[in-house]
């Protein structure tokens, strides 16, 4: 069907936003995927976001949007390009020049992205269609 690309740009979306919520919530850490408090890194967001509580073993739909979080990231040289999304996030999440804004702007340009990817379908598909246009 001709929307079912902008719904799941708009699902990514959502997820994404529900991730960078847990982390805005329960607050984060680097160097592991939870605290004890409850703190959680950039891809334990996801997985909560997912529904999945095995933090170290990621599902489809989250290595699909940690690729969308690394789409976000500066390359670090040609090794980088070899590195899943999933460990490109994993490791930025714990590099020691990342801060807490740092990880926030990453979610909020992908989340950007992923809304504009959904609305220029939704318009070009409803451009395909009105014969008016």
């Amino acid at each position: 069907m001709p929307f079912d690309a902008p719904q799941r740009s708009n699902h990514d979306s959502e997820l994404l936003a529900q991730a960078k919520n847990a982390l805005v919530r329960r607050g984060w850490v680097q160097g592991q995927y939870s605290h004890d408090d409850g703190r959680l890194c950039a891809v334990a967001a996801l997985a909560i976001a997912c529904g999945n509580r095995r933090f170290g073993h990621p599902s489809r739909t989250q290595r699909r949007l940690a690729r969308l979080l690394a789409s976000e990231l500066p390359h670090w040289g040609w090794f980088s390009c070899w590195m899943s999304g999933y460990f490109r996030v994993k490791g930025y999440n714990d590099a020691p020049h990342t801060g807490y804004d740092d990880v926030m702007d990453m979610y909020d340009r992908a989340i950007m992205r992923q809304d504009e990817k959904a609305w220029s379908l939704l318009v070009h598909s409803s451009v395909q269609r009105d014969p008016i246009l």
